[in-house]
């Protein structure tokens, strides 16, 4: 309990219960909670028994003395050792189920998934140019160009299409650009 070799000087033993109590008095840990409190003052109230049974016991023999074997009281047997459970352990047991969890990750992937195709639906494909969009403003009535929409302008692309029949009938041009019809409302 204490630590210390058999045949262990009285300083010796000494110095390791100095030691354990500067460790684990509960004295030293005025603040802990009462259950922290309660197994400290178990495991010192265990320290003071074996240092009382190390200081009661007799000395060590000398050096040139024979040793005779003396059977040492243990203060505190050891817990048995669990067996070890039986082969048909593993198969007996009822297993986990994994597939809630398998499901639970595909519905969490199918709903990412799904934002991200609703947040990006609106974004005009790969190729087109992010100066054409719908919004935007563009100068020019025969050959219309996108231009910032806080300075002068024209006009302002309202809907976008496959063909000049997807426009609305109020757009005055159309322009093709990168597969896409930008239908442009002069007026706007």
């Amino acid at each position: 309990m204490l630590g210390v070799d058999v045949g262990a000087s009285s300083e010796e033993i000494a110095a390791a219960y100095r030691s354990l109590a500067a460790r684990y008095h509960p004295d030293v840990h005025a603040g802990a909670p009462p259950a922290e409190l309660a197994r400290l003052q178990r495991r010192m109230a265990m320290i003071n028994e074996a240092y009382a049974a190390l200081r009661s016991a007799p000395p060590p023999p000398s050096a040139g003395a024979p040793v005779e074997p003396s059977p040492s009281p243990t203060p505190y047997p050891k817990p048995p050792v669990p067996a070890r459970p039986p082969a048909s352990y593993a198969r007996d047991r009822p297993r986990r189920r994994k597939w809630p969890y398998v499901l639970l990750a595909l519905a969490i992937f199918g709903a990412t998934v799904g934002v991200v195709a609703a947040a990006t639906a609106r974004t005009p494909a790969k190729g087109v140019p992010t100066t054409w969009g719908v919004g935007s403003c563009v100068q020019g009535a025969d050959e219309p160009a996108p231009v910032r929409c806080d300075g002068p302008h024209d006009g302002r692309i309202v809907d976008v299409g496959s063909t000049p029949d997807d426009c609305p009938t109020t757009t005055d041009a159309v322009v093709a650009d990168g597969g896409y019809i930008w239908c442009i409302d002069m007026d706007a």
